[in-house]
């Protein structure tokens, strides 16, 4: 009997420094997608402090403000425009509701190109000045020539290249 308490003993011991030697292993945390953090930089309603196109100031889009919203799940954001200027053309500038999806990343992840999927599938040169707590947001972009469209298509006063810069 002796034997045997010893051995269960034994037994318990070991069992207690086997229980102790193992770690739980700590899952390594997963990167997020540089794609995915810099659309999420974009969620939010933006007010813009500067329009220019071709250059040349334009006070018209004073009113005007950008509500983004950014999925890591479809890797795509929407977006929703109001205060857009009465000017024939001008609300072809951002059309309404467009889909639109980052398509690279540069600069340490503060700068991308964005893919509008609209009419034009326009390309975005997109910055932030933070990816995590972004206060100013730039779009630069270039609107086609009217090309002979008429109605709430493109005219040719709304062309060019336009660049926006926003603050939340």
């Amino acid at each position: 009997m002796k034997k045997f308490t010893q051995l269960l003993t034994l037994f318990a011991f070991a069992s207690l420094i086997i229980f102790v030697a193992c770690k739980k292993k700590t899952p390594t945390p997963t990167e997020a997608d540089p794609k995915d953090t810099f659309g999420a930089a974009l969620n939010g309603t933006w007010s813009p402090s500067s329009v220019k196109l071709d250059d040349q100031t334009r006070d018209e889009w004073a009113d005007f403000t950008i509500t983004v919203t950014y999925s890591s799940d479809s890797q795509a954001g929407t977006y929703q425009v109001n205060g857009v200027p009465t000017n024939d053309g001008a609300d072809a500038v951002w059309g309404n509701n467009v889909t639109w999806t980052v398509t690279s990343i540069e600069d340490n992840g503060t700068n991308a190109t964005l893919t509008r999927q609209d009419t034009d599938n326009i390309v975005v040169q997109a910055s932030v000045d933070n990816v995590d707590t972004p206060t100013s947001l730039t779009f630069t972009f270039t609107v086609p020539t009217a090309g002979g469209r008429i109605g709430n298509e493109r005219v040719d006063g709304f062309t060019g290249k336009w660049e926006f810069v926003f603050t939340k």
